[in-house]
């Protein structure tokens, strides 16, 4: 797996942690399905874990 740019590790990170904040709201105000509330932060989270990963794998190398 290539390493990510420092930059688009940041953009990624932005991302993440965004989705996950969005979903939270959007589950305050209005009733959502328990899978499309799964979705969103499983999707957040993912993008989250890429970029620690990623950044694991510069620090080794």
């Amino acid at each position: 797996m290539k390493a990510l740019g420092s930059n688009k590790g940041k953009q990624l990170l932005i991302v993440g942690l965004l989705t996950i904040v969005a979903s939270q709201v959007i589950m305050h105000y209005s009733d959502l399905q328990d899978s499309i509330k799964g979705v969103f932060f499983g999707i957040g989270i993912g993008l989250l874990v890429v970029v620690l990963y990623q950044r694991r794998i510069k620090l080794t190398s």
